[in-house]
């Protein structure tokens, strides 16, 4: 009869930091964003920063184009109801609620 071990065998996997969860139970938000009129849905942990949401934006419209755009060329606009216009965000301000955005491309990289 064979037996075999595979105790001996077994290999941990451990992923970098950056990789796993910053805390056991995240709370995750929604952007609804639009790019050339296409809206999406992209889902980020509450305290990530603008820039890491803009990655995330640019991954889910990768299917028209927008990977293939500098990204200090783009810039994310935050939808605000008192006033009912887009502002631009800070790419360090840390998001802690849901909201509403549209990629826009940076005035002086206009031509």
């Amino acid at each position: 009869m064979l037996v075999l071990n595979y105790a001996k065998f077994e290999k941990r996997l451990t992923l970098p930091r950056s990789f796993t969860n910053r805390s056991s139970n995240p709370v995750v938000l929604k952007a609804k964003a639009e790019f050339i009129g296409i809206e999406r849905i992209v889902s980020f942990e509450k305290g990530d920063e603008v820039l890491k949401l803009l990655h995330l934006i640019t991954v889910a419209f990768s299917d028209v184009g927008l990977n293939k755009v500098p990204p200090a060329s783009v810039e994310l606009l935050k939808y605000v109801e008192g006033i009912q216009d887009f502002v631009r965000l800070h790419p360090d301000l840390k998001l802690v609620d849901d909201l509403q955005v549209k990629v826009g491309y940076k005035k002086d990289q206009v031509q």
